[in-house]
């Protein structure tokens, strides 16, 4: 998985702005008997053709669907009610439910309701092995595909005290 930010501005004071500043997973590890899954990014840029790096990110998961202990939480969705009456003050126009019902499945059909997520939430080890490819021996590099999965990198993961998507933007 790797993100690039073209022109990058600190959002700390005093550490100015650089140009092809990059996010990238760098390791993993995988706690098979405790069920948890550690990523491990780093952020950098290069300077004289030297790898500089700006930041370390670690990232755990926790746990599988329905532990008693896990990273969980639950991903937050706004969609158009279909009880709304413009007659009745209380009515409001969207309502925000669980994406997920505690099934796993989806809440509603995303293919013919329009929805906007109103929080990503955070996955448990169970799920997010589920959204991210690679992460193995064979194949280390994470992938990231899945618009959700993206959609949790950009607003979830931070560098610098800012969730990566105020600047990055996935590498095709």
């Amino acid at each position: 998985m790797k993100l690039v930010a073209a022109v990058y501005v600190s959002p700390i004071d005093g550490e100015g702005t650089l140009e092809n500043v990059f996010f990238e997973d760098v390791s993993f590890s995988r706690g098979r008997l405790d069920k948890s899954l550690n990523l491990y990014f780093e952020m950098y840029y290069f300077k004289n053709e030297r790898r500089v790096v700006l930041q370390r990110v670690e990232v755990s998961f926790i746990g599988n669907e329905g532990d008693e202990v896990s990273t969980n939480q639950t991903l937050f969705v706004s969609i158009d009610n279909p009880n709304y009456d413009a007659e009745i003050p209380e009515s409001t126009p969207k309502i925000t439910i669980p994406m997920f019902g505690p099934d796993g499945n989806y809440n509603f059909n995303p293919q013919t309701t329009p929805f906007n997520v109103v929080d990503f939430g955070f996955p448990t080890c169970e799920k997010v092995l589920q959204y991210f490819e690679g992460g193995t021996l064979d194949s280390p590099e994470i992938i990231v595909t899945n618009p959700l999965a993206q959609g949790f990198v950009l607003n979830k993961i931070f560098a610098k005290g800012e969730p990566l998507g105020v600047q990055f933007q996935f590498v095709v």
